[in-house]
């Protein structure tokens, strides 16, 4: 088994002029710092591991997962500073994400009026619309055929056309 420790990333990645990515929480227990994680813990949804055959000796575990609108912002908050094999899986995450819940994209993306309270938050969401509209505009796009060459047997329409209806749900702020 393999965990991670992470923790949110406030202000620059670097003091003076040092990468500044992981923070000690405990002696020899470092976390790594990301940015955006805060989103990843806004309002998350409890689930139940009493149907989950692997975890039939702790039937009454609850488990903590991100909010799907706030893990769809994250990732593409953060596709701007994935490189390689990582910026097609994370929009191949988030078709997955919308079509799985399609028809709750007006649901979804309900959940963004949370975070007009908080000005950076604010400022986040409109970032993310932005972003949104440029990976995600068109067919051509990056998401859609970035995401289309993991989910072969989507074509770029299909995927642009999930998550085009998604962010034309989303609130204007």
């Amino acid at each position: 088994m393999y965990v991670e420790f992470l923790t949110p990333l406030h202000g620059s990645e670097t003091k003076r002029g040092v990468p500044d990515i992981t923070q000690n929480i405990q002696s020899d227990l470092p976390a790594q710092k990301l940015r955006f994680l805060d989103l990843l813990l806004k309002n998350p949804w409890e689930i139940s591991t009493s149907s989950v055959p692997a975890f039939k000796e702790n039937p009454k575990l609850v488990v903590k997962i991100p909010h799907p609108s706030m893990f769809i912002m994250q990732k593409i908050l953060i596709s701007e500073r994935r490189t390689g094999k990582s910026r097609p899986k994370d929009f191949a995450y988030i078709y997955q994400t919308l079509a799985y819940l399609r028809d709750d994209s007006e649901i979804l993306a309900k959940e963004y009026k949370v975070l007009v309270d908080n000005p950076e938050w604010k400022k986040w969401y409109k970032r993310f619309i932005r972003l949104s509209k440029e990976i995600f505009g068109t067919p051509q796009r990056d998401g859609p055929i970035e995401a289309s060459r993991i989910f072969v047997q989507a074509t770029p329409e299909m995927i642009f056309a999930v998550v085009n209806r998604f962010i034309n749900s989303c609130p204007n702020i």
